[in-house]
């Protein structure tokens, strides 16, 4: 049966060991071993002829990177020919086959290898030759950085500038990721960056201690965050404290009391209908399925107008029932009384500037004190007796689109990307492998040593793990959680990956093995 090869590839005469033909015969004129182009020069202090040299090792190690792909694939359809021939006389391939370097030693092939006789090809041609193993690695080395150079085989693509939604994604969350650290937030770097480093160091620290490590600082980071936002110090940073922030905020209201009338407007009308549609949207496809409390609430507040002294009482009630909602799990009610307030509220302000005059000067302090109100809410609905502010509960408030701002709305914003980093932390999280892998450890290191000291192995196990979690939480090991931040050592095997540069490598150390096994 007719080969691919067959026209460029002539079979090795049996009566021969090895091959006898060289599919360049016919067009490169044979290589002179002994001539001075392929012999290093005998006069060392010729320097004209040793730079000379060293320029055509480069040019062929040019020449190897840009033929490299095509060569190699010729190979691989050749040797694919050869090993079968070789099976079926019941020769087994050997293990100088799969050295780039061998010289000898190998299979017997029935045709000539296609770089193999390119590189016999360049030598007939007056290119120089690596002469030793030295000149043939370092050939093969400035192969691969010329092979780096070379574009990888690919179909047309989309533009160079062109962001999928996957990358925008991709691109927001390391943006967010960013903006958290800079405020104290962590997260496992294998979470966002699971580079090799990343995942070998938190196998080292355990998994699930280095998330509890995590919670445990972000808990830090998210009651600073809060205590910052209202203008507290951490060491007082309580429940109690948040109580006195919402009372003085919300004695800036009082002065509204004096406003004698506000109408109503379009604007508020709306600011209530969000509030029955957020409470309500299952109705549209399943009638009756809201609670109706929702709804009676909403009409008891949709008047044309009140007085300021009636606003200013019913924002108190609306704002006390608000959070005995959320307090006790009731959710949707808790949303729609904050709703009704907030619209109250803004309405309030609108019809301070309206009636003009002195109560004017009461617009800002209003907007100071609703959105102090505000923040101090949304904190004192996220903690705990203990005075802890809850991840999830921030990252729910976040998704209900309650007025977040500052590091609250970091610490919202992080629990809600990483919501396992900002669980409650396992206060009682005990490490197995440390309770019993270091007694363990402590005594094969002593039975295999025959001394006391070898006991310290085990001893340093708990150490060992304990710092490979505070170096991944460090400010160092968070720079690598970044997404897209590879190592200096990934980042080298990915290049030395692309195909053009093991290809060039490749045919560079094919060179050498050719013209070194003749």
């Amino acid at each position: 049966m007719a080969n691919a090869y067959d026209d460029l590839l002539t079979p090795a005469d049996p009566t021969q060991n090895g091959p006898k033909a060289n599919a360049y015969a016919d067009l490169m004129p044979q290589a002179d071993k002994s001539s001075s182009a392929t012999q290093p020069a005998t006069d060392q202090g010729d320097w004209v002829h040793q730079v000379g040299r060293q320029a055509g090792l480069a040019g062929r190690a040019v020449i190897n990177a840009v033929a490299g792909i095509p060569e190699m694939a010729a190979d691989v359809g050749v040797s694919t020919r050869n090993l079968a021939y070789n099976l079926s006389h019941g020769e087994m391939p050997k293990l100088a086959d799969f050295n780039p370097f061998a010289t000898s030693g190998g299979s017997h092939y029935e045709y000539e290898l296609p770089s193999h006789s390119f590189n016999q090809g360049l030598t007939a041609l007056g290119l120089p030759e690596p002469q030793n193993r030295s000149e043939a690695i370092a050939g093969a080395l400035m192969s691969m950085v010329a092979g780096s150079k070379v574009p990888n085989p690919e179909v047309a693509g989309a533009p160079a500038n062109f962001v999928t939604p996957a990358q925008q994604q991709s691109q927001r969350l390391a943006a967010s990721l960013q903006k958290s650290q800079e405020q104290g937030f962590v997260v496992p770097p294998s979470t966002t960056n699971p580079s090799w480093f990343n995942k070998t160091l938190e196998t080292i620290g355990g998994k699930e201690a280095t998330q509890n490590q995590a919670r445990v600082i972000n808990q830090t980071a998210r009651n600073a965050a809060a205590a910052n936002d209202l203008g507290l110090r951490p060491e007082v940073f309580t429940p109690e404290a948040v109580a006195a922030v919402k009372q003085e905020a919300g004695q800036g209201f009082e002065a509204a009391r004096t406003i004698p009338t506000v109408k109503t407007d379009s604007q508020y009308v709306d600011d209530l209908t969000k509030v029955l549609q957020t409470t309500h949207g299952s109705n549209s496809s399943f009638p009756g399925s809201a609670n109706p409390d929702a709804a009676r609430i909403v009409d008891t507040y949709l008047q044309p107008e009140f007085t300021g002294d009636s606003a200013v009482s019913a924002l108190k009630q609306l704002r006390t029932k608000a959070s005995d909602a959320y307090r006790t799990g009731n959710s949707e009610l808790g949303m729609t009384y904050k709703g009704v307030a907030g619209a109250l509220e803004s309405q309030l302000e609108r019809g301070a500037q309206n009636a003009g005059g002195p109560y004017t000067d009461l617009v800002s302090a209003l907007r100071q004190s609703r959105q102090t109100y505000a923040k101090a809410s949304t904190i004192e609905d996220a903690m705990s007796p203990q005075g802890d502010v809850s991840g999830q509960k921030l990252a729910a408030a976040w998704k209900r689109g309650e007025p977040l701002s500052g590091g609250t709305l970091t610490a919202a914003e992080h629990a809600v990307n990483y919501p396992k980093a900002n669980l409650p932390a396992n206060s009682s999280n005990i490490s197995h492998l440390n309770m019993y892998g270091a007694p363990a450890l402590s005594l094969l290191a002593e039975h295999a040593t025959g001394s006391p000291f070898g006991l310290a192995a085990g001893a340093a196990l708990p150490l060992v793990r304990s710092g490979a979690r505070s170096t991944l939480l460090s400010e160092w090991g968070q720079a690598g959680a970044l997404p897209g931040r590879a190592s200096k050592a990934s980042a080298l095997a990915k290049a030395l990956s692309k195909p053009s540069v093991m290809a060039a490598g490749y045919n560079a150390s094919a060179g050498y093995n050719a013209n070194n096994s003749q």
